[in-house]
């Protein structure tokens, strides 16, 4: 290939590899997830999480794909540092350690402390959903998930989105071990 022929194709392949990165993680037809607004108490302590133990969970709403909060707790486990566990489903677990879900919030709200409001749901069908990990009515920590990749457990992109959530949501070290030092009360 003559010189000036590599001169020209090299910017067009560059713009052309730029355009197919830029696609990746935006929504369309495999969809994206989008785990924000992590805020961590600084009472939260991953070794209050024990391998292999079922984690109470309470759901509130529904996902955009209509799944009961059975369905929802069997669609999903615990990370693996966290051993897979499965989830236990129950309702007014107001006092023990456990994971609240909300799926549609109606706005950023301690999940803990209350049974959490609901919206309608996102327009575009989009799943959207605010995970807390309580102990009694203290949130410990939380986190807002979007994600066109699923609409609930009935398909195969759920999982993944809770899974990337809770790694989130559950981090390996506390806030104080991290240098976070966030204090929301």
């Amino acid at each position: 290939m003559p010189r000036r022929e590599a001169r020209t194709l090299a910017p067009v392949a560059l713009a052309a590899l730029l355009a197919l990165a830029g696609c990746a993680g935006q929504p369309g037809a495999e969809g994206y997830t989008s785990v924000t607004t992590p805020m961590h108490d600084t009472a939260y302590d991953p070794r209050q999480i024990f391998n292999g133990v079922p984690m109470p969970l309470e759901v509130h709403g529904t996902p955009p794909d209509g799944a009961s909060p059975a369905q929802v707790a069997a669609g999903m486990t615990l990370p693996a540092r966290f051993g897979s566990s499965p989830f236990e489903l129950g309702e007014n677990l107001r006092e023990e350690t456990r994971v609240v879900i909300a799926f549609a919030p109606a706005n950023r709200l301690d999940g803990c402390r209350g049974p959490a409001s609901t919206g309608a749901g996102r327009a575009d069908g989009a799943l959207e959903a605010l995970i807390a990990y309580c102990r009694g009515r203290r949130e410990l920590s939380s986190v807002l998930v979007r994600s066109t990749a699923t609409r609930g457990p009935g398909d195969a992109g759920f999982a993944k989105a809770m899974n990337q959530a809770f790694l989130t949501l559950l981090p390996n070290r506390g806030p104080d071990e991290q240098g976070e030092r966030r204090r929301r009360r």
